[in-house]
């Protein structure tokens, strides 16, 4: 087993401010399976700070750019984290997803239902894979206690699984979503 070939995710970091250097160093940076290839940023110093950060942390100094099409043109980028401001999420996403890149992108980036519909359909279209990088949504409290509702500890009343027809409490129905009426999330 020791002499297994490890696959590891070369990822491209958009958007180096607090946010994207915080994450990039004290999350992505420690997975053995994960490697920066690239970073980007609109500012030339917080480009530069990331490649030294990277250099120093592995011995590889990535690839650096101010223009994240250029980050996504790239052989050696198979996912993107976003963390840029939130009105450019969706479109870097986007153009993402379209050149095959999965995303991992920082929570607040769809200010729109159309945001919304736009980044469903290029899914859609796509199939490449997305995430949204939620705070909380999947540390260990939260992993539990959606355990415990899939395990029914807390029975019918309050907790409905969205979508679910077989049920007779649930009365959400595909109008209430789409009127915005409703903002429940699967459990599967």
């Amino acid at each position: 087993m020791a002499n297994v070939k490890k696959n590891k995710v070369r990822m491209g970091f958009i958007g180096m401010g607090g946010r994207g250097t915080g994450m990039m160093l004290g999350e992505w940076m420690y997975y053995d399976d994960v490697v920066a290839t690239a970073v980007c940023d609109q500012y030339e110093d917080r480009i530069k700070n990331a490649q030294d950060a990277v250099e120093e942390k592995t011995g590889v100094r990535p690839f650096g750019t101010d223009n994240y099409m250029e980050l996504l043109a790239r052989d050696d980028v198979d996912a993107v984290y976003i963390a840029t401001d939130w009105c450019l999420h969706i479109e870097i996403a986007i153009a993402a997803m379209k050149a095959g890149k999965a995303v991992a992108m920082e929570v607040g980036g769809a200010r729109t239902l159309q945001d919304c519909f736009d980044l469903v359909r290029t899914w859609e279209e796509t199939h490449t894979p997305f995430m949204f990088m939620e705070n909380c949504c999947f540390d260990q409290r939260e992993m539990v206690l959606a355990n415990m509702v899939r395990d029914g500890v807390f029975g019918l009343g309050g907790i409905r699984p969205f979508g679910s027809t077989a049920q007779p409490w649930n009365v959400v129905t595909e109008t209430d979503v789409l009127n915005g009426w409703v903002a429940e999330h699967e459990i599967d």
